[in-house]
Order: C-alpha cells, then structure tokens, then sequence
C-alpha cells in the first residue's frame, strides 16, 4: 500500500502544472507574468498641445492607499468582459490593452494604473477631457487596436484623440518594472499623465 502526503502532492502537482502553463503561455506568447513590453520610443505626432483642466490639487497631493500587488506565480486567468466606457470624440485615453488570458502581473498593472488615474486625475474624469479603459484586443471589434498602435501585448498607453482620431500617443514601457513598487508605480503614471496633459 502506497501512503501519499497529500499536502506534499499537491504541492508537486501543482509546480507542474504551474510550470506546463507557463511553458505553454510562453510559447504561444500569451504569458504576460514578468514580460516587459518591447522598448521602442513612443510614437509623437506634431499636435496642437491639450490644455491641462484646473485642478485644485496636484495628483502627488493626493492620498490614496495603493493595494501592494499579489507576488506569487503567473496563473494565468481568463478576463471576464465588462462593461467599459467607449472611446472619447476628443481627449485623451487612457488605455491599458491585454489579451484574455493574463497573469497577477498583468492585472495588477492594470489595477494600479486604473487607481493612480482616477485618484490623480478626478476632475479631468469627471469633465470629459479624460477617459480610462481597459482593451482586451483579443474581443471581436477590437483587435483592430494591435494595428492601430502596433502593440502585441499588454501595454498601458495614452492617446490624444482629436475629431475620433489618434493624434498623439505615449506607452508607459516602465510600469513592469514598478509594479512591485505601488507607490512609485503611481508616481510615474502620474507624472506621465501630467507630461501628457501638458502637450509633451
């Protein structure tokens, strides 16, 4: 008679099976824990500069308590839709584009970069100049996103839309490697997200 420790076997079973999901999510290059998105330079159309809204406060006077990402593994877990707001006319986006099959990286990045732009960024929500939206370019009507930015994974970028076109665009290539850092993960967004607002 065999004595299995369970504890111990479902410890192995589950290494394996971690291991077969990340080989097979490498492979098919839809693994996203720990892969940053390529380096290129943010593409920049010459664009009448966006004026900024008035704020009352800055974004870094802002308190807001940013939830430390989940360390661990890469389970990959399949997205559920929701409902998203659609792109503005004219704005700017905030957009964080994935595939359906993500990682606690993944959604940890996204759930940051989502908290750092309504905290730091209220007014211009609530006046229309800023939207935030979440793509996963893998859903009917909008894999047209992965040619039109040219992105092939999951990035956080922002785009000037003037009269429903892209007119300026800047991707966000540091949030990998911040996103065990809430607090400076924040910081850059919102610095990016100033730069942006002022026309650069």
């Amino acid at each position: 008679m065999i004595t299995v420790h369970s504890g111990r076997f479902k410890a192995i079973a589950m290494t394996m099976l971690l291991s077969c999901v990340a080989i097979w999510g490498v492979a098919s290059g839809l693994a996203c824990d720990r892969q940053p998105a390529p380096q290129r330079a943010s593409s920049a159309k010459t664009a009448k500069p966006v004026e900024p809204a008035a704020s009352k406060a800055s974004p870094r006077a802002a308190q807001s308590a940013v939830a430390a990402p989940a360390s661990g593994s890469a389970n990959p877990v399949a997205s559920a839709p929701a409902a998203e707001p659609k792109d503005l006319r004219d704005g700017i986006m905030a957009y964080y584009f994935h595939r359906t099959l993500r990682c606690k990286t993944c959604l940890s990045i996204e759930g940051q970069a989502k908290e750092a732009i309504e905290t730091g960024f209220s007014g211009e929500l609530a006046n229309g100049l800023l939207a935030w939206r979440a793509v996963n370019i893998e859903t009917p009507g909008d894999e047209h996103f992965q040619q039109d930015f040219e992105i092939d994974r999951q990035t956080l970028m922002f785009v000037e839309m003037r009269d429903g076109k892209a007119v300026r665009t800047t991707t966000l290539e540091r949030v990998w490697d911040l996103v065990e850092d809430p607090v400076a993960f924040q910081e850059y967004v919102w610095t990016e997200m100033q730069t942006f607002l002022g026309g650069g």
